[in-house]
């Protein structure tokens, strides 16, 4: 299943570039190969980290106590240019479902204060567990959902292709296929003030998956 995750082949100046080929199985480094900084909030506990997937090798395990973060800065500012995201994921079966967000640099209030920015997020809907979530600076959001994407516990590649107005396409690989996708309108999301993985720094809560790889890459 190697050859059918990251579908691009862009060339453009990358934003954010996580994968973990070159890391040994049990390692908790989590790195950019562009050079910014993670941290650990919360804890990854004995199981975290890196394991290797029968299917497709080497991936980050996050049990759902802990995520990284790393401070926004110019070169990961999304709004108001182009840009590819592809996120290569897997939501597993068994234990606690853990829903939450993949990545973000803002989300949904929900009793929170709202945080303008972007977040790809799963489990708050059966049908259409898959979500991007785009917070604007005008108080007003825009949710992206691809239909038909119950979770059937297989790899997701979810590559997010953006205007820089916005608007964009958002598409599901399963097994290198498309598999489901959605255009989202023109909107104004803000940069947020970090940049979290496996989990919510807005919230303060962890996500419970398997991550293989994490692109933001800059037309």
């Amino acid at each position: 299943m190697n050859e059918l995750l990251m579908i691009g082949g862009n060339k453009g100046a990358a934003g954010l570039d996580i994968d973990f080929e070159n890391l040994d199985v049990g390692s908790k480094v989590f790195r950019d190969k562009n050079g910014h900084p993670f941290t650990l909030v919360g804890t990854l506990g004995t199981d975290g980290g890196v394991v290797d997937d029968p299917d497709v090798g080497k991936c980050f395990y996050f049990p759902g106590g802990g995520y990284f973060e790393t401070p926004m800065v110019k070169d990961l500012n999304i709004p108001g240019k182009a840009s590819v995201i592809e996120a290569v994921f897997k939501w597993p079966t068994g234990g606690p479902a853990r829903q939450g967000s993949i990545f973000e640099t803002g989300n949904f209030p929900s009793g929170h204060t709202a945080t303008p920015g972007i977040s790809l997020s799963v489990g708050q809907y059966p049908a259409t567990y898959i979500q991007y979530f785009l917070m604007g600076t005008d108080g007003n959001w825009v949710r992206g959902l691809p239909p038909n994407t119950t979770n059937i516990y297989v790899w997701e590649t979810v590559r997010f292709e953006r205007n820089a107005n916005g608007s964009g396409l958002i598409s599901v690989y399963r097994d290198g296929n498309l598999f489901s996708s959605v255009s989202v309108p023109a909107n104004t999301i803000g940069n947020g003030s970090k940049l979290s993985v496996g989990g919510s720094y807005t919230w303060t809560t962890g996500w419970r998956g398997y991550l293989k790889s994490l692109k933001i890459t800059f037309k």
